[in-house]
């Protein structure tokens, strides 16, 4: 879906998460994808955190006189007078940025940024509260995705969660709501502790994503002013996974545990309390 995205001609493409989630080198990763010969691209970062060959990077430089300082919408007004098919801005930070990447989506180029936003639907109301027009918002936008990055378990000292356990019984019924494909014979791992991984039970990160691509209905949703909970409502239609459901399919595949999923679970204000007892009245349901 996502290499798909960077196929169009034009449009804005959102990467949201916090510092630290891996936003960047998706950046990279799709910008190296794209660097061809017959495709000009450009960037505007703070700081480049990567040099590429074949690409034009722009450093934000801040200076005590403002007229020397060249800031994002300073650079992104000149990168337009090139006229390049990409551009890359390092993070939409202020209304006059959002404006202009845009106004570029919506004049022939593909623009590539960064939001901080908890999911990835979240980008829609954060950039309408700055000012975005809705209505341009919605012509311009192509896809929106979330990303995080979870602990692999550590494979020399990870433990098999006891069968019939309560916290087994838990996550098979997070598993069973939330709609994971999941065979009861495959283990469920809990984190150990060893000096091969620093007796943190956890060895490398990988990162999970939540796509979010605009179809029609969702366009419509958007340029209407429809409220972020009517617009999640079409995401089903287009096969939407939150971060959740898929860093609850990496446990069940053995790739991370429970522990390390769950507190993208607490991002949205739910108590491990209140999960348990929700868990524990789907248990009976199904018997």
């Amino acid at each position: 879906m996502f290499k798909d995205a960077l196929t169009r001609k034009s449009g804005i493409i959102l990467i949201t998460g916090p510092t630290g989630s891996g936003k960047s080198t998706t950046l990279y990763a799709a910008l190296k994808e794209l660097n061809r010969e017959d495709i000009s691209i450009e960037t505007i970062e703070d700081p480049i955190e990567k040099h590429i060959a074949g690409l034009k990077q722009f450093q934000v430089r801040y200076a005590q006189d403002k007229e020397k300082s060249l800031t994002f919408p300073k650079l992104f007004r000149e990168i337009l007078r090139h006229d390049p098919d990409v551009i890359m801005v390092g993070e939409i930070r202020d209304l006059e940025t959002a404006n202009q990447a845009v106004i570029a989506a919506q004049t022939g180029h593909l623009v590539l940024s960064t939001l901080h936003t908890q999911d990835a639907i979240g980008a829609i109301p954060r950039l309408i509260s700055e000012g975005v027009n809705p209505q341009h918002l919605s012509d311009a936008l192509i896809l929106l995705q979330a990303q995080r990055l979870i602990g692999t378990v550590c494979k020399n000292c990870r433990k098999v969660m006891e069968k019939g356990s309560k916290y087994e019984k838990i996550i098979l019924a997070e598993f069973w709501k939330e709609g994971v494909v999941y065979d009861e014979k495959d283990p469920i791992y809990e984190a150990g502790k060893c000096e091969y991984c620093n007796q943190t039970g956890y060895d490398g990160k990988q990162a999970i994503f939540e796509l979010f691509p605009i179809i029609d209905e969702v366009r419509e949703k958007i340029a209407l002013g429809k409220n972020i909970h009517e617009i999640r409502k079409s995401g089903p239609s287009v096969g939407h996974r939150t971060l959740y459901q898929e860093g609850l399919q990496q446990v069940a595949l053995g790739i991370t545990t429970f522990g390390e999923v769950f507190k993208y679970r607490r991002e949205a204000r739910f108590d491990y309390r209140d999960l348990l007892k929700a868990s524990q009245k789907r248990l009976k349901i199904v018997g």
